[in-house]
């Protein structure tokens, strides 16, 4: 392994995960948040499997993705063949790293001695796709690991259909306490979401494209960078590619130097532009649909979120882009401009993982934070901060202030009960003066002929006074009825 030193939760993750797999053809998704060492937790597992004669293939839908990790493996002492269009196939290397659309075309044509032991599946979420399929049928006795940030599918597919164990070490949270990732500073625009409709689980691009390319967004857009990360190195997801040309101009309108990139731009061409980012040539790369997976560049310190999802999964890959550490790097600032935060809370709030469903049902809820912004500088930040970590403004405490009540003393309480009861609770019309304000049952006879008198009730009425409180009014569960004094 070298020099590499791994870190106490990718040790666990590691023990974890190497029980999960004791059993034959068993099966287990490692969730790990975005910069949180997937493939480094994978170069080792690779490590201790090969040094016990194992074969193992890492499997994944991008080629960055096969790069990194051949890269990786590599790193920790391991020969890696790979298994790609443009590459040669060397079928005695016990570890291969390998493109799954290639792998799906030619894995029937493999002998059966160079099948794998253990297969890794990178972004384990696509796992469901038909080519993963067609793998997983060639190889049944297999183990498989799948690797994600985000264990659910926007068509809310149980990941538990793949896989039969769970393994998370560790939270964003936990992460960025620890410092493993910087947080997250985020500054919000206002947006109108209403009207647009949904196509595969998420909004309409067309739909929604039809109402961000306004040119005060755009302006909107650069202004907000201009604002909250000036000169900063940035990356932005658009709605798709004339969405993204258009914002890369308005960039450029305003000096600012910024490139586009899609999955139609030739690998060469990607690679390049991808150069001279890193250099510093651009300061901000828009893309559509390319680096929610397998980008990997810490010095990024802005995110700008251009667009709107509905996919938990794809907001918090879109917006762990931003989130490695990097030197002279203190946070990461989160520019949306499409709603993404209120609709599916802070990157870091806490989230129950489940290989269950994940399909919604009516009435539930995302479990969003409150959330409230700061006067001073604009940012947002959870309910409970007592400061604005942007500009350093302590947030005003607000204090209940009592309220001023006014109280009335009422000596004949049969204005507060419903007629009805009213009608039969009774007590004298007219009580004398000397009487007001004391308890009926304190009254001598002399006192109840005097009521009655004034009142126009017969003596006689008296005597049914006291049998019909403790009968009534506790029928009613209007009051609890004090001690009745027996009456001569």
């Amino acid at each position: 392994m070298g020099a590499i030193q791994l870190r106490e939760y990718q040790l666990q993750a590691i023990a974890e995960l190497r029980t999960a797999l004791a059993a034959p053809a068993s099966s287990a998704v490692l969730v790990l948040p975005t910069g949180a060492g997937k493939t480094t937790v994978a170069a080792e597992l690779t490590r201790l499997m090969v040094s016990r004669g194992k074969r193992v293939w890492f499997v994944a839908h991008l080629y960055e993705l096969v790069a990194q990790a051949r890269a990786r493996m590599e790193a920790f002492g391991l020969t890696v063949g790979e298994i790609a269009s443009d590459a040669h196939y060397w079928g005695n290397r016990p570890v291969q790293c390998c493109m799954v659309q290639t792998l799906s075309r030619r894995i029937a044509s493999i002998p059966a001695h160079e099948l794998p032991d253990f297969i890794f599946f990178d972004e384990g979420h696509h796992t469901a796709a038909g080519t993963y399929q067609k793998v997983l049928d060639a190889c049944p006795t297999a183990r498989r690991i799948g690797l994600t940030a985000t264990p659910y599918r926007l068509d809310g597919k149980a990941l538990g259909e793949w896989y039969q164990s769970m393994v998370e070490p560790i939270t964003i949270g936990q992460l960025m306490e620890a410092g493993h990732l910087v947080p997250a500073h985020y500054a919000l625009a206002e947006v109108d979401l209403d009207g647009l409709g949904e196509r595969g689980g998420d909004y309409a691009a067309d739909q929604a494209f039809k109402k961000f390319n306004k040119r005060q967004l755009y302006a909107g857009t650069v202004t907000q960078y201009e604002n909250y990360a000036p000169g900063e190195k940035a990356i932005c997801f658009c709605i798709n590619v004339e969405h993204s040309l258009a914002t890369v101009q308005a960039f450029n309108e305003r000096g600012i130097a910024a490139a586009h990139l899609d999955g139609a731009t030739p690998l060469a061409q990607r690679k390049r532009v991808l150069e001279e980012f890193a250099a510093g040539k651009w300061q901000v790369l828009s893309n559509v649909a390319l680096f929610t997976e397998g980008f990997d560049l810490p010095n990024i310190s802005c995110v700008i979120l251009n667009r709107p999802t509905k996919s938990k999964a794809l907001y918090l890959q879109m917006g762990g882009r931003g989130l490695r550490p990097s030197p002279g790097k203190s946070r990461c600032l989160i520019i949306d401009m499409g709603g993404n935060v209120k609709a599916h809370s802070f990157l870091d709030t806490p989230a129950e993982h489940s290989l269950e469903s994940t399909k919604k049902k009516k009435g539930t809820s995302v479990g969003v934070r409150p959330m409230k912004d700061c006067k001073f500088c604009g940012l947002f930040w959870p309910i409970s901060a007592k400061a604005c970590e942007g500009c350093g403004a302590d947030f005003p405490i607000e204090v209940a202030r009592p309220q001023e009540v006014t109280f009335t003393v009422v000596t004949d309480t049969r204005q507060f009960l419903p007629p009805s009861v009213a009608k039969r609770r009774g007590g004298p019309k007219a009580v004398p003066a000397d009487l007001e304000g004391k308890n009926m049952h304190d009254w001598s006879d002399a006192d109840w002929r005097r009521a009655c008198a004034l009142s126009g009730y017969n003596p006689g009425w008296r005597k049914h006074q006291g049998a019909w409180q403790r009968g009534a009014g506790l029928r009613e569960g209007l009051y609890q009825p004090e001690p009745q004094q027996q009456v001569a």
